[in-house]
């Protein structure tokens, strides 16, 4: 008989501080995003609004966990260290084992990677911050200047590093599904232990806001005009990137019991399903993202709590959402229960938002209580008819659905109960 699957740790690192302390400032209302500036090789400087974390903060938790760990940044290549999506990575992982109690080398442990973008920053600093190193009469010594940063492109390498710093001693992958990513290392997660290749799986995810990652935004018109993150209110223009890292230790029952940890929550499934109409629209025909939702809810057989839902602040993107939301709800004649977003405090972190805003609803879960909207003039665009909780709610609840209708047509929905 199958058995369940667990939360045995969780970890979080965002622009409003790491963990519990980052769950409790969501009920403050004062997150406004910095300016961030970025110098290219011409000494042209492009500054772009940033929720960002500081690196105060990051040092101190390197520090604090590398002596707690007893990892030797000596014993790290440098390049790794200078790699902020790496270093992301690695402190929420080791922030996540810390929570769990959990050695590596007592289980079998894996590691999922979820992350878009691995050793690309590293490479693109390269060729635009410093001199340029290309010889257009000679292409083969321009690739020998920036042969080792197109090496370290191939996701192995991230994932090999990690696994060693960390002596993971199971499977490991990296999985790149846009904004959704962290839930379908969840799921991998899941059946990995589920098919009994591993007692532990870490699911880490980071993003770190790159000036790349702007002008991308900028370029498609998804970036917000006024540098405000406001989702599904009538004013919101688009997004507002955040730097983030987030983490979730998987456990199976037996592992769980055998060392007499006590669970944070217990894993209950994700649906997916694949849109193909327009990389960068959804097929609004389709309904592919209601149908992930239903599928999800009916497979735990009940109503959820509460839902933290993409919530981008592109108002295109939030109104498909709130509606495929709606219908799916009403499909399965369920009532719509209390919709909480967190973008607007923590930025839009892409590739690791899903599982940022899972550990903080799953705080949020154990905590019996619901942030309230941001801003706090909080006004929902007239054609989004959601419960939204534009004040603090404090209710005593058992699981929480977490939504992604993301670029790249990858919809996914996970569902996480209270132990």
């Amino acid at each position: 008989m199958m058995k369940d699957i667990y939360l045995s740790g969780i970890g979080l690192i965002s622009s409003l501080g790491h963990d519990m302390s980052a769950w409790r400032k969501l009920f403050r209302n004062e997150q406004n995003p910095a300016k961030r500036q970025y110098l290219l090789n011409n000494n042209i400087e492009i500054e772009y609004p940033v929720f960002p974390i500081g690196e105060d903060e990051l040092a101190y938790l390197k520090e604090k966990l590398f002596t707690e760990f007893g990892i030797r940044e000596d014993d790290i290549e440098q390049f790794l260290l200078e790699d902020k999506d790496f270093l992301l990575l690695l402190i929420a992982s080791l922030a996540g084992l810390r929570n769990a109690n959990i050695n590596c080398m007592d289980k079998t442990v894996a590691l999922v990677i979820a992350h878009e973008n691995l050793g690309v920053n590293h490479l693109i600093d390269g060729l635009i911050q410093k001199p340029n190193l290309l010889d257009p009469s000679s292409p083969l010594e321009s690739f020998q200047q920036y042969k080792h940063d197109f090496f370290r492109l191939q996701n192995f390498n991230f994932l090999y590093h990690l696994a060693k710093i960390l002596k993971v001693n199971g499977p490991t992958y990296t999985i790149n599904n846009a904004c959704a990513s962290g839930l379908y290392a969840l799921e991998l997660g899941s059946n990995l232990i589920k098919s009994e290749q591993a007692d532990v799986v870490i699911v880490v995810s980071s993003d770190y806001a790159h000036v790349t990652e702007y002008l991308w935004l900028n370029e498609k018109g998804f970036n917000a005009s006024n540098n405000v993150i406001a989702p599904f209110d009538q004013k919101a223009t688009g997004s507002v990137l955040g730097d983030g890292a987030g983490v979730i230790i998987l456990e199976s029952e037996d592992s769980l019991t055998q060392r007499k940890h006590s669970p944070l929550g217990r894993y209950i499934t994700t649906a997916f399903q694949q849109d193909h109409w327009r990389i960068s629209l959804p097929d609004v025909t389709a309904k592919s993202y209601s149908k992930v939702i239903k599928k999800a809810l009916s497979r735990y057989g009940r109503n959820v709590d509460f839902i933290i839902p993409h919530g981008t602040g592109i108002p295109m993107w939030d109104k498909y959402e709130a509606r495929e939301i709606t219908s799916s709800f009403k499909d399965l004649n369920l009532e719509i229960p209390h919709v909480a977003a967190f973008k607007g405090f923590i930025g839009h972190t892409l590739g690791a938002n899903s599982l940022i805003e899972l550990v903080l609803g799953i705080f949020s879960l154990n905590e019996d209580v619901i942030p309230p909207f941001f801003p706090p003039d909080f006004h929902a665009h007239p054609s989004v008819a959601l419960p939204f909780t534009q004040k603090k709610i404090t209710k005593k609840m058992n699981s929480v659905l977490k939504t992604v209708a993301a670029y790249g047509g990858f919809n996914a929905a996970t569902i996480i109960e209270k132990t």
